[in-house]
């Protein structure tokens, strides 16, 4: 009788203890990350030489009024950095909707839920809705708010994503998990740290100290591109290009545990 068949050859080790995990290995978490990097930064960089031209050149009213100042401004919305971020978020959630479809992999969809609806918020603007329900509380509970009242909204909603993705980053391969952290956590601190610093400096509609508003919010919409760029570029990793069949195929496998 050929006992070889009935031993089954061992499985590659995967990190994952009782439930499904990926496969270590080598995968290029990087490789896209330059390409968008560059974009975001032609856009900041745009936009912070406008308003520094503001500084030294007022009397240019052409760009610093009317449509070029509006396309450019980090500050503004419904503008060019606003699509190119939308635009990340949106190509994140489909990314995320695809290797879950390929992988069979449910977890990936609360990614894709992440991209969408942040790509939805970014387009809207509909966090900020909530500034004004967090002044009209405020008001009636006699409480000063020094900065955008929608931080404090963001900020268990943020933890709660966190903790929704942890089973998702501990199965994922250790280089891809680790850049999504990174990525997260530049992220987290550009949209409520920063955030919060920049309303320090408003009030009302009015910036108190317009330099270090604009410093502050050039920053924190630099980081905010950079940290999805970064994400984006993780999850690309996770896929490659088939030359033969001239499709995306998933380059990493999931590993099931033997109960």
């Amino acid at each position: 009788m050929n006992t070889a068949s009935s031993h089954s050859a061992p499985e590659p080790p995967g990190r994952s203890t009782g439930r499904p995990s990926y496969r270590e290995g080598k995968y290029p978490v990087l490789a896209l990350f330059p390409y968008l990097l560059v974009a975001a930064t032609i856009l900041a960089a745009l936009s912070g030489a406008r308003h520094l031209l503001y500084r030294i050149a007022p009397e240019m009213t052409w760009l610093h009024s009317g449509e070029l100042h509006r396309l450019l401004d980090v500050n503004g919305e419904g503008n060019l950095i606003v699509w190119f971020t939308a635009g990340l978020w949106l190509v994140l959630g489909l990314t995320a909707t695809g290797l879950g479809v390929l992988l069979g992999d449910r977890r990936m969809f609360v990614l894709s839920a992440v991209g969408f609806l942040a790509s939805m918020d970014e387009t809207a603007s509909i966090h900020e809705s909530f500034n004004h329900v967090g002044w009209a509380l405020a008001d009636r509970w006699g409480l000063t708010v020094s900065t955008w009242p929608w931080v404090f909204f963001g900020a268990p909603v943020a933890l709660a994503v966190v903790l929704i993705t942890v089973p998702l980053l501990r199965s994922l391969p250790t280089a891809v998990s680790k850049t999504l952290i990174i990525a997260g956590l530049i992220f987290l601190t550009a949209v409520l740290f920063l955030e919060a610093i920049s309303g320090l400096f408003m009030d009302g509609d009015t910036a108190t100290n317009p330099v270090a508003y604009v410093l502050v919010t050039h920053a924190e919409e630099y980081l905010e591109m950079v940290a999805i760029s970064l994400a984006l570029s993780a999850l690309v990793a996770l896929t490659r290009w088939d030359k033969e069949t001239r499709t995306v195929r998933a380059r990493v496998a999931l590993s099931h545990p033997k109960d």
